[in-house]
């Protein structure tokens, strides 16, 4: 008991020695393939202008991320993308998929002054928002969960802050959005999944303390 309890004691003193804090933000792109939601949308909104298999989408990004050791950090990000179509061809159609995407991430860190390097991944859930627009309005929503890939590097602006540039992989698989019983896509779809793949670039800022 006295042996674990000094094991303990000295892990807790040890990981605050080494703490740090980094607060990151910024903004990138995905290149996303959802084939459900691209198949329901080209076989009834397109006309002639059909998505291709991966399309581009905008992600928005912020994480603090808490450094246990030099080599290894934890941290919480919160992320979202949006992705939207419009066609008024034949009808006014529009359609705009927000997904929100929260994730406990760990990493890997390789650090020297003024430089930093971060590989990891994590899992989270994700929360998706659909409005649909065919002569009126209709928000479906739904929920499921995610796992992501990442590796960043952060290079020093001056003082505490550091120019960040990250790559990383994403799986989400937030289900089917629905409005009360109604799935999007209606009855004859027997609703549409919103999974997605995504490869993502992104640029952001990072303070450390």
């Amino acid at each position: 008991m006295k042996k674990s309890v000094l094991f303990l004691t000295a892990f807790f003193f040890a990981a605050a020695s080494f703490a740090q804090v980094d607060v990151s933000a910024g903004m990138g792109i995905n290149y996303a393939s959802n084939s459900d939601l691209n198949d329901y949308i080209n076989g009834n909104f397109a006309y002639g202008d059909k998505l291709n298999s991966f399309s581009t989408n905008v992600e928005f990004y912020g994480e603090l991320a808490y450094a246990m050791s030099p080599t290894f950090s934890l941290g919480v990000e919160y992320a979202m993308s949006i992705f939207s179509f419009n066609n008024q061809v034949a009808i006014i159609y529009d359609l705009t998929y927000n997904l929100h995407k929260p994730s406990l991430v760990a990493y890997y860190v390789i650090s020297g002054k003024g430089y930093k390097f971060k590989f990891g991944g994590g899992v989270g859930p994700r929360f998706a928002n659909v409005v649909e627009t065919i002569h009126e309005d209709k928000s479906y929503s739904s929920a499921g969960y995610g796992f992501l890939l990442r590796g960043e590097g952060h290079t020093g602006l001056g003082g505490n802050f550091y120019a960040m540039v990250a790559a990383d992989m994403r799986y989400d698989v937030p289900g089917k959005p629905k409005e009360g019983d109604n799935f999007l896509g209606g009855d004859r779809y027997g609703g549409i999944e919103v999974s997605q793949i995504a490869f993502g670039i992104k640029l952001g800022v990072t303070y450390t303390f």
